[in-house]
């Protein structure tokens, strides 16, 4: 699903001090972090979500083959095909948080599962391709161990409009 976020706003990122790329991502400073070392990875095509996108396999890069990424526990969160961005783009677009584990309690990402209801999968790829599936907004998370959950939203259901940053900011350590 192609987006129709301006392409200046993923341009303006794209040309944002990079801390990791690929030919489907950027990795950058959240203008707004929770805390230090909190990122964005943003995809480069105009898609509304990693699920949307054909970014499965860079992110799966990003956490492995001695990247800035590997050498530490890092939780990736999204919420995906929201129907706004809590940004200044005022679209949205394909992007996830990227933060340490060690700033929060260890059992963060269960806890947020749990608050969710979401469904565990053995990868974050696998989430995704659900989440492909269903055509309906979601929040995705992949825990330090690589084991990741997904909430499929229903239409109507009424979500925090920044629950990530809301239930992330409340838990640090």
């Amino acid at each position: 699903m192609v987006v129709n976020a301006t392409p200046d706003a993923i341009s303006r990122i794209m040309r944002e001090k990079s801390l990791w790329f690929s030919k489907d991502l950027h990795v950058v400073s959240d203008r707004n972090p929770i805390v230090n070392e909190h990122y964005l990875v943003v995809a480069k095509s105009l898609a509304h979500s990693f699920a949307d996108s054909d970014c499965k396999q860079s992110l799966d890069m990003l956490f492995q083959g001695g990247g800035p990424f590997s050498n530490q526990r890092w939780i990736l969160v999204e919420r995906g095909r929201a129907s706004f961005c809590t940004s200044k783009f005022g679209s949205s677009h394909a992007h996830a948080h990227l933060i340490p584990e060690e700033k929060f309690a260890k059992s963060v990402v269960d806890e947020f599962a749990n608050q969710l209801e979401a469904t565990r999968y053995y990868s974050l790829s696998e989430a995704l391709g659900a989440a492909r599936i269903s055509h309906c907004e979601y929040f995705v998370a992949r825990a330090p161990n690589g084991i990741a959950f997904l909430k499929l939203i229903s239409q109507g259901t009424i979500i925090q409009k920044q629950l990530i940053r809301s239930f992330f900011s409340a838990r640090t350590i």
